[in-house]
């Protein structure tokens, strides 16, 4: 059912035109993304300016997306009692704190600090933001907002990665942390302008105890194929960044990068997971998704594990990594459009409880390959990646919904 926010080929109450609504979600959705993504490339300048290893320097983004997969369990009770729009601002904002302290932060100890900061926006920006795209929009509309929106995710490592590199090859890192936060805070005011007001909340304040937080996420514990999906975004994310987060560092200690060729090596991906994203929002989003969403998981699986697993030119590796993002693109708008269909709870709190498993699965994602790189290299990377990636796709398969057959009718007692 629409809501009175429903935008169907006009505008909603409360929001400017689809088309201004459509590319404020999409920027802040890219810039929530790039400030999780910004690290990788530059974990060995980092290092080296404060004093410590990659591996352990590796950990902090992993510990921002364990505290944002904490957090993101109240920002669907959060964005129902206070706003879509506020939520977004504050999250747009966090990210804007955190960038700008990392570029700022002179110890281990202040990195950690201003890298948490940012969980609140990790938390919050992508969730909502698919929530607007989901409530604001119904029919096919829907399905190209979300994919516009999970687009603004995708170009963060084509556009966002890349800006950043050559800002740093110019002047330093740090300034190009700086910049991430200056465009962070210019899109509040687009964001704020187009979202407009929220209609009325859907829950009160009070709705924030423990016990009515807990309740919101009751429908869920019993149904097999939403939590199957969910399942399958924590342990694809973990597989993921298990690679992404010692990804910059590869490129440079394995083929002798510089930070400005790391940037560019981030292009190839980034446009095939745009493609692969707005490709669901067209047609390939009419085909059956839940097969659709296995197959890819299956095929990304072997990609990515055979990006670090053998020794391969570089310019291969780039293209298997290329291929396995395209794939990826069309496994995150898909599912995000069948936990919008699918699932017996609340828009907002299925979608933030999925970001919470993509903030838990990065997360995980990043401390395992630290622990992985310490241990066995970059092949060993590689193959816990397949390893991961591989289950998430057997769970999107388990977790179908499976239809009985009707029962047969008893057949009547035979009297004498």
């Amino acid at each position: 059912m629409a809501s009175a926010n429903t935008v169907v080929g006009g505008r909603g109450h409360g929001a400017r035109a689809p088309g201004g609504l459509i590319a404020a979600l999409a920027l802040a959705t890219f810039v929530g993304m790039l400030g999780a993504a910004s690290y990788s490339p530059f974990l060995p300048v980092m290092a080296a300016a404060v004093g410590t290893s990659v591996p352990l320097l590796g950990q902090l983004p992993a510990a921002s997306m364990l505290l944002a997969a904490l957090l993101g369990l109240v920002v669907g009770p959060l964005a129902d009692a206070y706003g879509y729009r506020r939520t977004l601002i504050v999250g747009l904002l966090a990210v804007a704190a955190s960038t700008f302290g990392t570029g700022l932060a002179p110890t281990f100890v202040a990195l950690l600090a201003t890298i948490l900061i940012g969980s609140i926006g990790r938390a919050a920006i992508l969730p909502v933001a698919l929530t607007v795209a989901g409530t604001r929009f119904a029919g096919d509309a829907r399905r190209r907002a979300i994919g516009f929106a999970q687009a603004g995710v995708s170009c963060a490592p084509l556009v966002g990665i890349p800006l950043l590199t050559t800002i740093a090859q110019a002047a330093d890192w740090r300034a190009a942390f700086v910049a991430l936060a200056i465009l962070g805070v210019g899109v509040v005011p687009l964001v704020w302008w187009a979202v407009g007001r929220d209609a009325a909340p859907a829950a009160s304040p009070a709705r924030l105890r423990p016990g009515g937080v807990l309740a919101a996420y009751a429908p869920l514990v019993r149904h097999r194929p939403t939590l199957g999906l969910i399942g399958a975004t924590l342990l694809g994310n973990a597989a993921l960044w298990t690679v992404l987060s010692y990804i910059g560092a590869f490129y440079v200690e394995r083929h002798g990068f510089g930070i400005q060729q790391v940037g560019l090596a981030t292009i190839p991906p980034g446009v095939a997971l745009v493609a692969g994203s707005l490709a669901v929002g067209g047609r390939l989003g009419g085909v059956p998704l839940r097969p659709l969403v296995t197959g890819a998981r299956a095929i990304a699986a072997l990609l990515l594990g055979s990006a670090l697993a053998f020794p391969l030119p570089v310019g291969l590796v780039i293209a298997l990594l290329a291929l396995n993002a395209g794939l990826m693109g069309v496994t995150l708008v898909a599912t995000t459009l069948l936990l919008t269909t699918e699932s017996p709870a609340g828009r907002a709190t299925t979608l933030t409880l999925n970001g919470s498993a993509n903030s838990l699965g990065i997360a995980l994602g990043g401390t395992l390959g630290g622990l992985l790189l310490a241990l066995g290299d970059y092949p060993a990377l590689g193959l816990g990646a397949l390893a991961l990636a591989g289950a998430s796709a057997a769970l999107v398969w388990w977790s179908r919904a499976r239809t009985l057959p009707a029962p047969v009718p008893a057949s009547p007692p035979v009297t004498g």
